[in-house]
């Protein structure tokens, strides 16, 4: 079937529903969290058995939800003798035409063997993980140590990226003079959150290095580090990165 839109209508000929209307961001952007709009739906530990979700907008199927105030969520009580963990998700649910956002509890286990809860996505239930939340034995309230951030890992949630409506391009910038005992250098800069389509140059001495020959990306370090192409003393490392991002 061929659909198109959209057109004034004339004595009640071109109707269009909300499927239509929603799939006009269809192959503009992916499905995630908007990085740029409040504080991205961030995960944090509150008091007692309570985690908070930040202000955000995100988007499952071209739906959007948006979150415009700090959110409170409880947290499932910890097991006497077992360790948990609980994920913190964002949903669509095309049955009873809602998005949401709640919790996913995981199955206890044996302290420092239990895993994260296994999501299962359907046609009509589709869920994007925000933060594992690790609730150990006789837990009173939740660290903020024991949240793990999803929010930039594709397989599980991701960022919003796509054609840029109403975005820019971000620069993160960091300068180092290196020494012998500097061996990798974190990408910590104020406000950088890692995504694997991030660019990124990396200069020696204002030369351009190439990745894994004369550097190596570590993305599994937390913050992700860049092991850097020298380590003599007085070698200047420059490392900048460009993002992509689509706001409101």
């Amino acid at each position: 079937m061929i659909t198109y839109g959209y057109f004034d209508s004339i004595n009640g000929d071109r109707k269009y529903n909300a499927d239509q209307m929603s799939n006009y961001f269809e192959g503009l952007v992916s499905d995630g969290v908007f990085l740029n709009v409040g504080n991205a739906l961030k995960v944090n530990s509150a008091s007692g058995m309570n985690v908070t979700v930040a202000t955000g907008r995100a988007i499952i199927n071209c739906k959007w939800i948006k979150n415009d105030s700090t959110l409170t969520l409880p947290i499932t009580g910890s097991s006497v003798n077992q360790d948990r963990y609980t994920a913190v998700v964002f949903y669509l649910d095309k049955v009873n035409r809602k998005l949401g956002i709640t919790t996913i509890d995981g199955t206890p286990a044996a302290p420092g063997s239990a895993q994260p809860p296994t999501i299962t996505n359907t046609s009509t239930l589709i869920y994007k993980v925000l933060a594992y939340v690790l609730v150990p034995a006789g837990s009173t309230s939740i660290a903020g140590a024991n949240i793990t951030d999803t929010r930039a890992d594709n397989s599980l949630c991701g960022w919003v990226t796509g054609l840029v409506i109403n975005g820019h391009v971000e620069r993160f910038y960091k300068r180092v003079t290196m020494n012998p005992s500097i061996t990798a250098i974190p990408l910590n800069m104020p406000n950088y959150v890692y995504d694997p389509r991030d660019i990124l140059f990396v200069h020696s001495n204002g030369l351009l290095c190439s990745e894994n020959y004369q550097y190596i990306l570590d993305p599994s370090a937390n913050p992700v580090e860049v092991h850097p192409p020298s380590s003599v003393t007085g070698t200047v490392v420059e490392i900048t990165v460009l993002k992509s991002v689509i706001g409101e």
